[in-house]
């Protein structure tokens, strides 16, 4: 038996060896990983600041359940994955960080994301479609180009004409983003604030444009009379805001992009970190750490033999524990 247990001690002692060996000879191993190179953009009309959405059971704002569900997939980011942030307001996109690395710059991509809000808009206009392809444009000035993710709840002000609204562009398909579309589905009062942010009610029916540009004082044909006049039987809703899911496929469609309902943070954290919405490349991680570890273990089942075998025979003295020793 202990010819038996010399043997293994010799062979864990060698196995010992041969992982530092390997240690200094194979530092880092290399091996393929999904990476994302994302800029999240968001939408801070102020009818992003409904509150008809929860979060823990709690009703919050449209544009906070947005910024968690950026939070939360930029906690799943691998290492080496990018992030930035944009804005929307009136007809176009801003672009607040470029793209940075996710983990040497985690604190500064919250403190940005932190900072993001209505206030920060230069003008109360909601152009959507508009806003969607000026997004679209940010990452083609980059050195490397980068998939928008588009926080909206679709609400266009003032109002689109149903045939003369503005068609987005399309993306090309290996920069190919995605829509996320935020808010309930009932019209809800849109709330009013000063410049300081101090809450002043919420916004009447007059206190907004009902009716789309193109039909206010414009000369018409028959056809497109008939159309303003199917246009004026919404009119009185605009004060109103919900999420307008079928005008966001819609325009997803029309720009090539990828289109999700917000419906839980997690459940959208995870869509937007898919590994379609990513690419494959070859990284290279530390192994040193690893084999050390290994090799570490072995040589403790070695020389443990040695103190387990003691701390039996003074067991044994004093009556402890009783029994031949095991050879």
């Amino acid at each position: 038996m202990t010819g038996f247990l010399r043997s293994v001690s010799f062979w864990l002692v060698l196995a010992s060896l041969l992982l530092v060996v390997l240690a200094l000879a194979i530092p880092k191993l290399s091996y393929s990983q999904r990476f994302f190179r994302h800029i999240h953009v968001f939408d801070i009309t102020q009818s992003m600041n409904v509150e008809d959405v929860s979060y823990k059971d709690e009703k919050i704002r449209r544009i906070e359940l947005a910024k968690l569900t950026s939070r939360m997939a930029l906690e799943a980011m691998p290492c080496g994955s990018k992030l930035g942030y944009a804005i929307f307001t009136e007809h176009r996109s801003f672009l607040l960080l470029a793209p940075v690395e996710v983990c040497n710059n985690y604190t500064e991509l919250l403190k940005v994301l932190n900072s993001i809000d209505w206030q920060i808009a230069w003008r109360s206009r909601s152009e959507i479609a508009k806003g969607l392809s000026s997004a679209n444009k940010i990452p083609l000035a980059l050195e490397k180009p980068a998939r928008i993710i588009f926080f909206t709840d679709g609400h266009e002000s003032p109002p689109v004409h149903p045939q003369l609204r503005f068609i987005p562009a399309a993306v090309q398909p290996e920069y190919r983003g995605v829509i996320v579309g935020v808010g309930g589905s009932t019209p809800t009062v849109i709330p009013r604030f000063d410049l300081s942010g101090k809450k002043l009610g919420y916004w009447r029916a007059e206190d907004v444009s009902q009716v789309d540009v193109y039909s206010r004082g414009r000369p018409v044909t028959g056809s497109e009379r008939m159309m303003e006049a199917a246009t004026m039987l919404s009119t009185g809703q605009e004060h109103l805001s919900f999420l307008h899911e079928d005008y966001l496929r819609r325009l997803a469609e029309e720009s090539a992009m990828a289109y999700h309902t917000l419906t839980t943070v997690k459940r959208t954290a995870e869509f937007i970190t898919q590994s379609q919405w990513g690419e494959l490349r070859v990284a290279k991680g530390d192994v040193r750490w690893l084999l050390a570890t290994l090799s570490l273990m072995l040589l403790t089942l070695v020389y443990s033999r040695g103190f387990f075998r003691s701390l039996f025979y003074w067991l044994r003295s004093r009556g402890v524990v009783s029994g031949n020793q095991a050879s």
